[in-house]
């Protein structure tokens, strides 16, 4: 999955080396998708779940 340096940046150092080499799991969101979808079903500040976790992209979205 790419993202962008400004979004590389944020990431924690453990989580950095996911993406150095790209991602390879089956079914990458976009982060910018991510992102929309949380904003459109939760509140500044409220708490993300994701059971599953898979590329990541959740995560770095929910973050943003």
């Amino acid at each position: 999955m790419q993202i962008s340096q400004e979004q590389y940046d944020k990431l924690p150092e453990k989580l950095q080396k996911h993406f150095d080499h790209g991602n390879s799991h089956s079914t990458v969101k976009s982060v910018p998708l991510m992102e929309y979808l949380i904003n459109m079903v939760t509140r500044k500040g409220q708490t993300v779940l994701d059971l599953f976790a898979g590329s990541g992209s959740t995560l770095i979205a929910a973050k943003i």
